[in-house]
């Protein structure tokens, strides 16, 4: 497998991110969010983090830049 990955032009990787009812409520933040990673090589990176009742955030790397979206608080990070 990591022979596979390293020659990968392209892969992705989804993950479900689980916290406990309890601890949740005291952090706000969902009990339950989906991630998606999108990485593209040899040097583009994509994340997506969702929530049912939330909006989502992305962070992408394009080899260059490092932007960060937060549409739960409507903030934008430009090119770093």
């Amino acid at each position: 497998m990591p022979t596979r990955l390293a020659s990968a032009k392209q892969f992705r990787i989804s993950a479900t991110n689980t916290i406990p009812g309890g601890v949740a409520d005291q952090i706000h933040k969902p009990t339950k969010s989906e991630i998606e990673v999108l990485v593209s090589r040899p040097n583009q990176l994509s994340v997506k983090i969702a929530h049912r009742s939330t909006p989502e955030r992305d962070m992408i790397f394009d080899g260059r830049s490092f932007i960060v979206v937060d549409r739960m608080r409507s903030f934008s990070m430009p090119k770093v």
